[in-house]
C-alpha cells in the first residue's frame, strides 16, 4: 500500500509547554525510540538504513521527497527488514 507522509520540523522555545498542550489535546507519550539512520546516495529518491537499539533487525527505507525548507511531502516509504550483520 502506498503511503503519504507530511513532515514538519520546528524549533520550539519551551518544550514543556508543547508537551502540556499535547496532553491537553489528549495525546499520551508512548516512550522514546533510539535510532540511527544511515543515508545513501541514489540517482532518484532517498534511501536510508534505520537501526534501532530495541531490535536485532534494521529497516531499509526508500522514499521520494522534495528538497524544500517547508513542510515536506514524502511518497512511500517502501521498506523491508534486514538482519543486522555481526562483526563478531
Amino acid at each position: 500500500m502506498r503511503k503519504t507522509n507530511i513532515e514538519n520540523k520546528s524549533r520550539v522555545a519551551d518544550l514543556d509547554e508543547i508537551r502540556n498542550r499535547l496532553t491537553r489535546l489528549g495525546a499520551t507519550s508512548i516512550g522514546a525510540v533510539h535510532q540511527k539512520d544511515t543515508y545513501f546516495n541514489t540517482v532518484r529518491g532517498r534511501l536510508k538504513l534505520r537501526e534501532t537499539e530495541e531490535t536485532e533487525e534494521a529497516t531499509l527505507i526508500y522514499y521520494r521527497r522534495q528538497d524544500v525548507s517547508a513542510p515536506k511531502r514524502s511518497d512511500g516509504p517502501y521498506s523491508g527488514s534486514v538482519s543486522r550483520l555481526s562483526s563478531k
